[in-house]
């Protein structure tokens, strides 16, 4: 998408309407020029150097449901397109940041978020888009009392500058905060700076997906939707995320690679007389260890979780885990059980291979998760398990837990039976619960190729002894 600097200088009028364009990515002079550097700096990370979202998935979507454009406050979608999670959201704020995304290619896609985030953005460690900040009223006063302004008046935005101290050289990073933060025309609201944003993504007319309803109410409560016809954009947005760009799929074999090592590191060392939250304690260090960070863990029987309140051995349990690199999730489980496993759960743990072994050969672009679900159930039962147990669910993974659409047929959000496609990522839960036996799990992370799929972290077996 292209891309254009809105920074401006701060000498501007306060009411200027008129954007800064042409300063580009592909021209650092010109960015320069008007004091802000958004050209990534570099990372690691070359999956963070561009974009995530799914440029051709979302175009497909937009066009299927006529829209002119959507509209993200939901700091998943937020992120997916824009790379960055705003700092309100982490301190849960109500209107934390929002991301434009137009229908037309041509048009860029905006950030729109505060102020004090621009020394993050502009130290370029990942590509992020056009950025609109907003600030604060500084006239707050003349909304309130008898003579009131209306809300459809546009407020005075703040504009504190830092201060500098003027003999000390400054770094490369340093110039590049202070620049930010001389050279832009702020929004007073975050509303203000979504306004801006839409006109500015040629998003001001027609059908507009928002993925909070909440969106719709901010712009009609000043006056800036009246051409615009606001539908439900959840859905939507998971029907783009469920497809997974390039970018993405790198970031999340990093995802299910430092998970899956997180959890057998953890499985490996419980011991007798754990607690649960021993184990989530553990879990969580070893993924802070390789730069993730926990998202849950079950340690039992699911969300029972222990039998006992403590590992006890030779009854088998299972580890369900799931944490995130960049946002980005990786999931799995496994069964474990201390000390030598007796016959039976032996010959449960290969039931569960056998399902694991049965759904895997299902694996590629046109299977249903109805098929899936039956070949699990079937080898299950076949190796002896008893299939009543047993849960097959197969589901998607990215920036959520379970990210893929869920029917639009139904008054509740159900699941749909997904029809598999290239570029997925899914995992397959296999779990056995069985209340006084114990408990088992299966579940690895997996990308969907254009003729089967890929394990995306190393293998190990279902039954795993400590």
């Amino acid at each position: 998408m292209q891309r254009r600097t809105i920074l401006k200088s701060g000498a501007a009028a306060a009411g200027a309407a008129a954007l800064v364009s042409g300063a580009t990515s592909a021209n650092p002079a010109a960015a320069a020029k008007i004091g802000m550097h958004i050209t990534p700096v570099g990372n690691e990370l070359d999956s963070l150097m561009q974009p995530l979202v799914n440029t051709a998935q979302a175009q497909a979507v937009m066009e299927e449901y006529d829209l002119a454009g959507m509209l993200a406050l939901n700091p998943v979608n937020v992120y997916y397109l824009t790379n960055t999670t705003a700092i309100g959201t982490k301190m849960r704020w109500q209107y934390p940041s929002f991301a434009t995304l137009p229908r037309d290619p041509n048009q860029p896609t905006f950030l729109v978020v505060t102020s004090g985030m621009l020394w993050d953005i502009v130290n370029g460690d990942r590509w992020v888009p056009d950025v609109i900040p907003y600030t604060g009223p500084i006239n707050a006063g003349e909304y309130m009392g008898d003579d009131a302004l209306p809300l459809s008046v546009k407020p005075k935005a703040a504009n504190r500058q830092r201060v500098v101290d003027e003999p000390s050289p400054l770094t490369a990073r340093e110039q590049r905060w202070i620049d930010s933060g001389k050279n832009y025309q702020p929004s007073p609201t975050p509303e203000w700076g979504l306004v801006r944003a839409m006109k500015e993504s040629g998003i001001t007319k027609g059908r507009v997906a928002v993925d909070d309803m909440r969106i719709a109410h901010l712009l009609n409560r000043i006056g800036m939707a009246d051409d615009i016809e606001f539908i439900d954009g959840d859905n939507l947005f998971r029907r783009i995320r469920y497809i997974k760009s390039a970018p993405e799929i790198e970031l999340m074999r990093l995802a299910g690679a430092k998970n899956a090592d997180a959890a057998l590191a953890t499985a490996r060392s419980i011991e007798k007389g754990m607690s649960y939250f021993d184990i989530e304690r553990r879990f969580g260090a070893e993924c802070a260890l390789r730069g993730s960070t926990i998202t849950f863990i079950l340690a039992g029987v699911t969300l029972g979780l222990l039998p006992d309140a403590e590992v006890v051995p030779g009854k088998p349990f299972l580890i369900d885990a799931v944490s995130n690199f960049r946002e980005y999730h990786g999931d799995f489980a496994r069964t474990i059980v201390l000390g030598e496993p007796s016959k039976t759960v032996q010959l449960r743990a290969n039931a569960q291979q056998a399902a694991r072994e049965a759904t895997f050969n299902t694996l590629k672009p046109g299977t249903r998760y109805s098929d899936i679900m039956k070949a699990g159930f079937e080898a299950y039962k076949k190796a002896g398990g008893n299939p009543d147990t047993l849960i097959v669910n197969p589901h998607s993974l990215g920036l959520q837990h379970t990210d893929q659409p869920y029917s639009d047929k139904n008054p509740w959000r159900g699941g749909e039976d997904l029809v598999l496609k290239k570029d997925m990522v899914i995992t397959v839960d296999l779990p056995f619960i069985e209340v006084g036996f114990g408990a088992g799990h299966n579940e690895d992370l997996l990308l969907i190729t254009e003729t089967g799929y890929e394990v995306m972290h190393s293998e190990e077996q279902p039954l795993v002894i400590v």
